[in-house]
Protein backbone atom coordinates (compact mmCIF):
# COMPACT_ATOMS: atom_id res chain seq x y z
CA UNK A 1 0.00 0.00 0.00
CA UNK A 2 1.23 3.08 -1.04
CA UNK A 3 0.39 6.04 0.77
CA UNK A 4 -0.43 10.04 -0.96
CA UNK A 5 0.92 12.12 0.94
CA UNK A 6 -0.77 14.86 -0.79
CA UNK A 7 -4.26 13.40 0.46
CA UNK A 8 -2.76 12.92 3.88
CA UNK A 9 -1.95 16.98 3.94
CA UNK A 10 -4.99 17.57 2.79
CA UNK A 11 -6.35 15.47 5.54
CA UNK A 12 -4.52 17.24 7.78
CA UNK A 13 -5.26 20.90 6.38
CA UNK A 14 -8.89 20.10 7.73
CA UNK A 15 -7.79 17.95 10.99
CA UNK A 16 -5.30 21.19 12.20
CA UNK A 17 -8.41 23.47 12.32
CA UNK A 18 -9.44 23.85 16.32
CA UNK A 19 -12.59 24.55 16.71
CA UNK A 20 -13.27 27.27 19.37
CA UNK A 21 -16.76 26.62 20.09
CA UNK A 22 -15.61 23.02 20.96
CA UNK A 23 -12.79 23.09 22.65
CA UNK A 24 -13.90 19.99 24.94
CA UNK A 25 -14.02 17.73 21.88
CA UNK A 26 -10.64 19.38 20.51
CA UNK A 27 -8.87 18.54 23.39
CA UNK A 28 -10.40 14.72 23.25
CA UNK A 29 -9.36 14.64 19.10
CA UNK A 30 -5.30 15.37 19.84
CA UNK A 31 -4.97 11.22 21.03
CA UNK A 32 -6.95 10.50 17.83
CA UNK A 33 -5.23 12.78 15.27
CA UNK A 34 -1.72 11.66 17.03
CA UNK A 35 -3.03 7.37 17.00
CA UNK A 36 -3.98 8.26 12.81
CA UNK A 37 -0.55 10.49 11.51
CA UNK A 38 1.25 8.05 13.82
CA UNK A 39 -0.06 4.93 11.58
CA UNK A 40 0.67 7.41 8.54
CA UNK A 41 3.93 7.77 9.58
CA UNK A 42 5.05 3.89 10.66
CA UNK A 43 3.15 2.65 7.05
CA UNK A 44 5.75 5.45 4.95
CA UNK A 45 9.01 4.63 7.24
CA UNK A 46 7.99 0.87 6.13
CA UNK A 47 7.70 2.14 2.66
CA UNK A 48 11.12 3.57 2.60
CA UNK A 49 12.63 0.96 4.33
CA UNK A 50 11.66 -1.73 1.97
CA UNK A 51 12.52 1.03 -0.93
CA UNK A 52 15.95 0.58 0.60
CA UNK A 53 16.19 -2.58 0.90
CA UNK A 54 15.11 -3.15 -2.59
CA UNK A 55 18.03 -0.71 -3.89
CA UNK A 56 20.33 -2.24 -2.53
CA UNK A 57 19.61 -5.83 -3.63
CA UNK A 58 18.94 -4.36 -7.38
CA UNK A 59 22.37 -2.35 -7.43
CA UNK A 60 24.00 -5.81 -6.39
CA UNK A 61 22.29 -7.17 -9.23
CA UNK A 62 22.81 -4.57 -11.74
CA UNK A 63 26.67 -5.04 -10.77
CA UNK A 64 26.40 -8.38 -11.66
CA UNK A 65 24.60 -7.47 -14.58
CA UNK A 66 26.86 -5.05 -16.27
CA UNK A 67 29.93 -7.17 -15.58
CA UNK A 68 28.12 -10.01 -17.45
CA UNK A 69 27.49 -12.50 -14.53
CA UNK A 70 23.86 -12.75 -14.17
CA UNK A 71 22.54 -16.20 -14.53
CA UNK A 72 19.90 -17.00 -17.35
CA UNK A 73 17.25 -16.86 -14.57
CA UNK A 74 17.91 -13.56 -13.50
CA UNK A 75 18.09 -12.25 -17.13
CA UNK A 76 14.63 -13.75 -17.92
CA UNK A 77 13.00 -12.64 -14.11
CA UNK A 78 14.03 -9.01 -15.39
CA UNK A 79 13.46 -9.01 -18.95
CA UNK A 80 16.96 -8.03 -19.81
CA UNK A 81 19.36 -9.34 -22.78
CA UNK A 82 22.75 -9.62 -21.21
CA UNK A 83 25.52 -6.74 -21.21
CA UNK A 84 27.17 -6.70 -24.07
CA UNK A 85 29.75 -4.08 -23.90
CA UNK A 86 33.08 -4.30 -22.29
CA UNK A 87 33.19 -5.10 -18.19
CA UNK A 88 33.20 -1.79 -16.37
CA UNK A 89 35.85 -0.73 -14.18
CA UNK A 90 35.08 0.95 -10.47
CA UNK A 91 34.09 4.14 -11.72
CA UNK A 92 32.76 3.45 -14.84
CA UNK A 93 30.47 0.80 -12.76
CA UNK A 94 29.58 3.70 -11.08
CA UNK A 95 28.78 5.30 -13.66
CA UNK A 96 26.58 3.20 -15.31
CA UNK A 97 25.01 2.99 -11.41
CA UNK A 98 24.55 6.59 -11.18
CA UNK A 99 22.66 6.42 -14.96
CA UNK A 100 20.63 3.52 -14.74
CA UNK A 101 16.99 4.14 -15.29
CA UNK A 102 16.00 1.37 -12.57
CA UNK A 103 18.46 2.79 -10.16
CA UNK A 104 17.24 6.08 -10.65
CA UNK A 105 13.48 5.00 -10.68
CA UNK A 106 14.20 3.82 -6.80
CA UNK A 107 16.07 6.78 -5.96
CA UNK A 108 13.16 8.79 -6.83
CA UNK A 109 10.86 6.65 -4.65
CA UNK A 110 12.83 7.13 -1.39
CA UNK A 111 13.38 10.57 -1.78
CA UNK A 112 9.58 11.00 -2.04
CA UNK A 113 9.30 8.78 0.74
CA UNK A 114 11.79 10.42 2.57
CA UNK A 115 9.87 13.67 1.88
CA UNK A 116 6.62 12.17 2.86
CA UNK A 117 8.65 10.95 6.28
CA UNK A 118 9.72 14.59 7.23
CA UNK A 119 6.10 15.71 6.15
CA UNK A 120 4.24 13.72 8.52
CA UNK A 121 6.93 14.16 11.68
CA UNK A 122 6.02 18.24 11.10
CA UNK A 123 2.28 17.19 11.58
CA UNK A 124 3.02 14.97 14.44
CA UNK A 125 5.48 18.27 15.87
CA UNK A 126 2.28 20.26 15.12
CA UNK A 127 -0.27 17.73 17.25
CA UNK A 128 1.84 18.31 19.99
CA UNK A 129 1.60 21.00 20.50
CA UNK A 130 -2.21 21.04 20.22
CA UNK A 131 -2.84 21.32 23.34
CA UNK A 132 -0.38 24.36 24.40
CA UNK A 133 -2.47 25.93 21.13
CA UNK A 134 -5.75 25.17 23.14
CA UNK A 135 -4.37 26.32 26.33
CA UNK A 136 -3.89 29.48 25.01
CA UNK A 137 -7.05 29.90 23.15
CA UNK A 138 -8.65 28.97 26.56
CA UNK A 139 -6.78 31.59 28.50
CA UNK A 140 -7.54 34.12 25.35
CA UNK A 141 -11.43 33.79 25.82
CA UNK A 142 -11.10 34.43 30.09
CA UNK A 143 -9.23 37.00 29.29
CA UNK A 144 -11.45 38.50 26.51
CA UNK A 145 -14.48 38.21 28.82
CA UNK A 146 -13.09 39.36 31.78
CA UNK A 147 -12.68 35.96 34.00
Amino acid sequence: MSLDILAILADWKEDAVISETQINVEICRTPALHSKYLSYFVELKRELSVAESQFYRLGNIKRRYYRGECTQEELKKFNWIQFQGLKPGLSEMNAYLDYDIDLIKLREKISDLKTSCSSIEYVMKSIAGRDYSIKTLVEYNKYISGN
